[in-house]
C-alpha cells in the first residue's frame, strides 16, 4: 500500500498552516478525466482556489498530466512532483521537469 498522495498533500498543507499561510488542496481526482470539460473546469477550480488561499496544493497523478493539465504547471510559483514507484517513468518525470523553469521546480518526491 504505502502513503496515498492525498496524505502527502495534507501533510504539506499542515506545514504551510503552521507557518500561517492559508492553504487549499485541489484534488484532480474529484472529476473524471474523461469528461470533455475537465481541463477547463480544472483551470477554473485552480483560479478560484488561488483567489481564496495563499498556497494551493494540487493533487495530480504524474502519469495523467498532459495537455492543459501540464500547461498549468508553467503558471505556478513552485512545483514539487510527487509520484509512487511505478507511477511515472523517469522519462515522463524529466519531461515535466523541463516544462517547469529551474527556479520553480522544487524537486521530485517519491512516496511508497
Amino acid at each position: 500500500p504505502g502513503i496515498p498522495l492525498p496524505l502527502v498533500a495534507r501533510q504539506l498543507a499542515e506545514a504551510f498552516s503552521v507557518l500561517g499561510d492559508s492553504v487549499h488542496i485541489l484534488d484532480s481526482h474529484e472529476r473524471p478525466r474523461d469528461d470533455p470539460r475537465y481541463p477547463a473546469a480544472f483551470e477554473r477550480a485552480l483560479a478560484d482556489a488561488s483567489a481564496r488561499a495563499r498556497r494551493v496544493i494540487l493533487v495530480l497523478d504524474v502519469p495523467c498530466l498532459k495537455g492543459a493539465s501540464a500547461s498549468l504547471l508553467t503558471d505556478l510559483d513552485g512545483v514539487v512532483l510527487v509520484t509512487r514507484p511505478g507511477g511515472a517513468t523517469e522519462f515522463r518525470l524529466h519531461q515535466l521537469q523541463r516544462a517547469i523553469d529551474g527556479e520553480r521546480c522544487l524537486g521530485v518526491l517519491m512516496v511508497e
